[in-house]
């Protein structure tokens, strides 16, 4: 038996302990509070989170979550703005 080692930052700890290696949009949105209309649109739009397709299940892995929120830390809301124009981000 494997160990699955994640090394996570200390403030996404607790929601990386809600999230199973993979995840329905529903569950990921309880845990992350994106609503599922919005996971949805970004998956159509391939927008932010990657996903995994199986079958017609669609399941967000944990890891893509933690990096998505990771990439959302900011040290002021220009640098903010500016990576959701599309820039330097």
């Amino acid at each position: 038996m494997t160990t699955d080692v994640l090394t996570v930052a200390p403030a996404f700890s607790e929601i990386a302990g809600q999230l199973a290696p993979l995840n329905t949009a529903e569950k990921v949105s309880e845990v992350v509070g994106i609503p599922v209309n919005t996971l949805n649109d970004w998956r159509t739009k391939g927008k932010n989170l990657r996903f995994v397709k199986l079958g017609r299940a669609i399941y967000y892995r944990r890891d893509d979550v933690l990096d998505y929120l990771q990439s959302q830390v900011f040290n002021s809301t220009a640098e903010a703005k500016a990576a959701s124009a599309g820039g330097v981000r």
